[in-house]
């Protein structure tokens, strides 16, 4: 929108700051100024997705396939991903959207759509360990851990049967992409 693009400029008419939606680890590309303050839309920490019945890690399971995710995936690579647990579409109502979250071990976003990033960074902020196609997400990468970034298929789902087989090191790396999301996504910004 025209104010979203002058903002970034200058603050608007009686305003001092603007928060650009956007949790990116660096302020790179293009250049904030001053005014700008990285602040996500997604405003939420692990402690806070707790108090709203998020399950511990050993009581997870499932993939959970971003909304353009779902709709775009092979027939044949959701056959053989069901084999390794099962696998839900991140819709329906906001209320069941959360329950899925909150009960899912891993969340995926393999689009060749460029989208902003909220689903991946809520999914994380509530636990689950989230896996994207860096091509999808050109603007708020700071989740994207190395090697949870597949950029195709079959290395999404030569990647999620890695990690099942290694639930010991999938729980570290959850744990630590979680410590990020709490930082980016809430303290930092505040």
């Amino acid at each position: 929108s025209p104010s979203f693009k002058s903002s970034s400029l200058r603050p608007l008419a009686n305003y001092h700051l603007y928060l650009n939606g956007s949790s990116r680890r660096w302020r790179v590309r293009p250049s904030l100024r001053r005014h700008v303050l990285e602040f996500p839309y997604i405003d939420q920490d692990s402690q806070a997705h707790a108090r709203l019945g998020a399950r511990f890690w050993k009581d997870r399971a499932g993939i959970l396939l971003e909304v353009n995710t779902a709709r775009e995936i092979p027939k044949e690579i959701r056959r053989r991903m069901e084999a390794l647990g099962p696998v839900e579409d991140n819709l329906g109502t906001p209320a069941v959207r959360l329950e899925r979250l909150h009960r899912s071990r891993y969340f995926l976003q393999m689009t060749p759509k460029r989208l902003w990033g909220n689903s991946l960074n809520e999914a994380v902020a509530a636990g689950c360990l989230g896996m994207a196609n860096p091509a999808s997400m050109p603007n708020n990468r700071s989740l994207l851990m190395p090697g949870l970034t597949p950029p195709d298929w079959e290395s999404a789902l030569r990647l999620l049967q890695t990690l099942m087989a290694n639930p010991a090191g999938a729980e570290s790396l959850q744990a630590t992409q979680q410590r990020l999301a709490d930082w980016f996504l809430c303290d930092r910004p505040l």
